[in-house]
Parts: C-alpha cells; structure tokens; sequence
C-alpha cells in the first residue's frame, strides 16, 4: 500500500534594501514558510490533514525545523485553514466549492512555494520506507528554482516518520545544497526583479477590441498596451508570450521587490496599476469615461478582462 502526498512550502520574504539597483546591495532577508500537505492521487490532502493532523504533523514539523535552523519562519497551517474557512463561512474543507490551496497562497501572500513531495511505503510485512522530493518554485511565475532530487530511506518496522524525513534531509547535507540554491535564486529576483505573468482577452460582453485603434496615429489599443509594458518593467525584462491571435495579449513581466518609498511592492499594486491603464487607453478611444475593469488571478496568472 502506499500514499503520496505533496507538502507546499510558500514562502514570503521581508527584505530589507540599502540599495535594490546596485549589486552591493546590503540584504537581510527573513523568510516565512507554510506547510501545504498534497496528495499525488487525487485526493484532499488538506482534507486529510485536518480530518487527522497529528498525523502528518510530525512529517511538517521536521521540515519546517530544518529550514528554521536556516532562518526562514513558518506560517501556522492550521491557522490558515482556519482562516479560508472562516472567508469561505465554512464548517469543513471537505465542503469547499473553491481550490482552497489556491486561497492559502493568496492569504499567505507567498514569494515561493516549495513542493515537497514525500512517498509513505508499506510493505506487505508492516514494515514502512519513506521517500522525500523538493522543488522551489517562484509563486509569482511558477516557474522552478531549485530541486531536492527523490530521496529514499530504508524499510523500518514501527517507525518515526518524521525521525526518518529528518535523517533525508541530512543525508549528504542535501538539505544544505536545496537552501543554498534558493537563496541564489532569491538573490537573483532581488536584482531583477520578481516575474509575474498577465493576460488581457476578450469576453463576449467586450465594447473594446485589442485591434480597435486609438487616436490621429493609427496605434491600436494593443500597441499602447506594449508600450506601457516596456515603460513599466523593472530594468526592462519583459516579453510576450504565446497569445490567441488578437482575442488576448500575454505578457511576462518583471516587477520590482520595493516601490520608490521603499516599501514591498505588491503584485495587487501592478495589478491596479494595469487596470488603470487600459481603462484611460480605451478612455482616449471612447472619448468618454471607460470603467476600470478588475482581473483575478487563477493559478499565478493575472487575467484582466477588455472593458
């Protein structure tokens, strides 16, 4: 018999900057961490979990442990389910009508999430081996940035789960090398910025279209839309990405860590300052008072309807 499960490890990063342009930067960063449980099957894992959470609990507790040691500081799941249930006026996540691992990345406003995949076998004599995986992936891209490849422990009877996914996590120190790669890669969204993507379609309600042009110069309300996006990216790293024809427009964006006073800059303020703009773009067509429409975001992708 064996059981899957991925664990989640969302990462968010207070960051403290002298200077976010410079290489010299002096940086202090402070990571939290939530631990989201996943099964490979198909089932709830986070039913599960909260069906039975001292079950897995010494499984999260090791690893949040390890990555303790290293400075980053877990969020309380258990305080996070309560609060998508609360949102959500629910009684039990077996309830939820909605992708609740979703809700906890928007809750936990995450810079990174760390799947971790851990395999529980159990042999036909009661015996159990488990079998450990990570791979950081950046939230606002999901795209990955660093692995921990598949490690197995032998087979005990009457183990400590836990006690075995801490002794995988040292082994070789393996756990050392997976911290070391995220911290490079944070590093590198400190300089660069950190990559968001969007998408601007069209919905049967639309007034406007991609191709309707604007104003005496024959630019479409597409064109402007590029401009402001190569006006807008930090240190001009952006491209486009894979479009269906002129019913959507699909960017990947880099945005700065900190706005101009200093402050985290958070994706919600792109996401405005988007919608602003291709309000008063199709403003300047319409000659008149066009509303700001309002995107979601499914998946880490930014999807802002055309007014």
């Amino acid at each position: 018999m064996k059981k899957t499960f991925l664990i989640l490890l969302v990462s968010t990063f207070w960051i403290n900057m002298v200077a976010q342009d410079t290489d010299s930067s002096v940086v202090q960063i402070q990571p939290t961490i939530i631990i989201m449980p996943q099964t490979k099957s198909g089932e709830n894992a986070l039913t599960l979990y909260e069906s039975d959470p001292s079950k897995w609990q010494a499984v999260i507790d090791r690893i949040k442990y390890a990555l303790q040691k290293r400075h980053f500081e877990p969020i309380d799941l258990q305080d996070q389910i309560e609060q998508v249930k609360r949102d959500n006026s629910l009684t039990s996540l077996a309830d939820a009508k909605i992708n609740v691992a979703e809700a906890i990345y928007a809750s936990a406003r995450a810079d990174f999430i760390i799947k971790c995949r851990i395999d529980i076998h159990k042999e036909t004599d009661g015996a159990i081996s488990v079998s450990v995986s990570m791979d950081c992936i950046e939230a606002s891209s999901r795209k990955s940035k660093a692995t921990f490849p598949m490690k197995t422990s032998p087979s005990f009877k009457n183990p400590n789960i836990g006690f075995i996914v801490d002794r995988l996590l040292k082994e070789n120190n393996a756990v050392e090398s997976f911290i070391n790669d995220i911290d490079k890669a944070f590093k590198r969204i400190i300089k660069n910025g950190k990559e968001i993507t969007f998408e601007i379609f069209l919905q049967t309600e639309s007034q406007f279209k991609l191709t309707d042009e604007v104003g005496d110069d024959y630019e479409t309300i597409k064109d402007l839309l590029v401009v402001w996006i190569k006006k807008n990216a930090y240190k001009n790293i952006s491209k486009p990405l894979q479009s269906n024809g002129n019913k959507s427009l699909r960017y990947s964006i880099n945005i700065p860590l900190r706005d101009e006073y200093g402050n985290n800059y958070d994706i919600n303020d792109f996401q405005k300052s988007l919608e602003i703009a291709l309000a008063k773009i199709c403003t300047k067509q319409l000659g008149s008072r066009v509303s700001r429409p309002h995107g979601t975001w499914i998946e880490g992708t930014l999807q802002i309807p055309m007014p």
